[in-house]
C-alpha cells in the first residue's frame, strides 16, 4: 500500500513533513522528531501532498515542487511547477516561464504526468518550490477555481 506523505512550511522557515492537524488553538500543525506532543506550526497554504515519485537524485517529488525536464524536442530544458488538481484528480506539469530572472505566470498543462508512461525518473530534477520563489507562485493563479 503506497504512504501518504505531507508536507508544510513551518513559521519559522523550513519545510517539515508528517501528517497536518488543527491544534486546540486553531492552528495547523505538524509533528516533530522530538516525540509525542511536540509540534510545529506550519503555513496553511503550503501544506502539500507527495507525488509518490522520485527524481533523478532520488528526492521525492511534492506538490508545489518547481522541477526542471529535457525538451524532446531540443537540447533546453524547462522548468515546471507540479499541481494537484481536483477537477481531474490528477497532478499535472505547468510551464514556468522565467523573464528577468523571477517567475511570471503559468500556463500550458501536460496533465496526469505522473500517472502516465511518459513518466521517466532519470530525466527530471526538483530544483525548487514554488512557496520559496519571489513573486510567489500561486494555485488560484493557475486554476481559477480553487
Amino acid at each position: 500500500m503506497k504512504e501518504i506523505k505531507y508536507r508544510g512550511k513551518a513559521v519559522k522557515g523550513e519545510f517539515v513533513y508528517g501528517i497536518p492537524f488543527l491544534n486546540n488553538c486553531g492552528n495547523w500543525c505538524m509533528p516533530t522528531d522530538k516525540g509525542i506532543g511536540f509540534c510545529t506550526e506550519v503555513i496553511p497554504e503550503t501544506v502539500t501532498i507527495s507525488t509518490g515519485r522520485k527524481d533523478k537524485n532520488n528526492i521525492e517529488i511534492f506538490e508545489g515542487d518547481i522541477v526542471v525536464i529535457p525538451s524532446a524536442i531540443s537540447d533546453e530544458c524547462c522548468k515546471y511547477v507540479i499541481l494537484y488538481n481536483e477537477n481531474t484528480m490528477a497532478f499535472e506539469l505547468h510551464l514556468v516561464h522565467e523573464e528577468s530572472n523571477s517567475f511570471s505566470y503559468v500556463s500550458n498543462t501536460f496533465p496526469s504526468f505522473f500517472t502516465s508512461y511518459a513518466y521517466c525518473p532519470g530525466e527530471i530534477e526538483v530544483v525548487g518550490n514554488m512557496f520559496d520563489t519571489v513573486p510567489r507562485l500561486r494555485k488560484e493563479d493557475v486554476f481559477e477555481d480553487v
